[in-house]
């Protein structure tokens, strides 16, 4: 039981880096179109070449955080199978023993 609430524990803590890492990249994403929105309607001048090359890294970065989370999801949700796998095998054998006393 312990085993699962650190599991739960720390996939709560996943959840809120994984959505940390979103919000980070919502906002850079939306300055950067507020930024283009602006250069679009000539309040700024010069080569917007850089600003679209940081949409692409953030879009990259936000893919790779999402990858990432899903791989460590599965990892929670596999160790979470083998927990329950382990207890069920150890309540069989408990009433396997309380049958035999019976």
């Amino acid at each position: 039981m312990l085993e699962k609430e650190a599991l739960n524990k720390e996939e709560n803590s996943r959840r809120k880096n994984f959505d940390a890492t979103l919000y980070k990249n919502d906002y850079t994403l939306w300055t950067l179109k507020s930024q283009l929105s602006l250069a679009q309607s000539g309040q700024i001048l010069g080569s917007l070449s850089i600003d679209e090359t940081l949409i692409k890294e953030d879009e990259e970065m936000t893919k790779s955080a999402l990858s990432t989370f899903r791989a460590k999801e599965k990892e929670i949700e596999k160790k979470q199978l083998e927990v329950k796998k382990r207890v069920q095998a150890e309540l069989g054998s408990i009433q396997e023993e309380t049958q035999h006393w019976v």
